[in-house]
């Protein structure tokens, strides 16, 4: 496994989203994107423009109500405030200031919980309005997604219900839980038919394999695929 550092998304920003009604993890795993990396070639799709070329222009901050602008384009932060925005603004650009790999930073964000309309609108807001030299960096290509693509499958859940084999990989799944955490594995999509399930209230590390066909249910806690 590839060693990992983290990047603080804020209690302020999960608080607000999980009001939004979209769970975010405490924090992203950002799988080496403190230092540059090759980004694989790009997709098929030749555009290059940032998704908002036509509605935001590369302001500059002082000029540009960057917080407000971003709530009304991305959906999942519209309950969120300010300055919780703009600190994910800000630590986006740094990341993307530094060297970070787009598509490890895309990854992050959709493993966390975003959808990938969402965190792709976020990452490109952010650089046309706060850092726009690095707008180029925020593409459809750049970041390896293209509204109609097929989700991808996630290894990172923490809140909701998902399809094993189509939500996210089979595999075994560890989390780490300071504050408790629940998981279930289900026959169907019913919630009535549980094969196994585990529950605790205290600081604990909870795991479970996930297998195909199956349906896993998962609360409070950030489970990571580990095979």
């Amino acid at each position: 496994m590839k060693s990992r550092t983290r990047w603080e998304i804020g209690v302020a920003v999960v608080g607000a989203l999980v009001v939004a009604g979209v769970t975010v993890g405490v924090t992203a795993a950002l799988d080496g994107t403190d230092a540059p990396r090759s980004a694989g070639s790009p997709a098929t799709t030749t555009s290059r423009s940032p998704v908002f070329s036509s509605t935001v222009t590369a302001a500059a901050p002082s000029s540009t109500p960057v917080a407000p602008l971003i709530r009304s384009h991305v959906t999942s932060m519209a309950a969120v405030d300010d300055a919780a925005i703009m600190d994910l603004v800000r630590t986006m650009c740094t990341k993307l200031s530094s060297g970070a790999d787009p598509r490890a930073l895309f990854e992050s964000g959709v493993s966390s919980g975003f959808s990938e309309s969402d965190w792709q609108a976020f990452m490109a807001m952010s650089a046309a309005l706060h850092c726009p030299a690095n707008s180029s960096k925020v593409t459809y290509d750049a970041v390896g997604w293209h509204p109609g693509d097929k989700p991808k499958s996630k290894k990172s859940i923490s809140e909701g219900t998902f399809e094993v084999g189509v939500d996210i990989e089979a595999g075994k799944y560890k989390g780490n839980c300071p504050n408790g955490g629940y998981w279930a594995r289900y026959a169907d999509d019913s919630g009535n038919d549980i094969i196994a399930n585990d529950l605790t209230e205290g600081s604990s590390t909870m795991q479970f394999t996930a297998r195909k066909g199956e349906f896993v249910s998962v609360s409070r806690c950030t489970f990571t695929k580990v095979n």
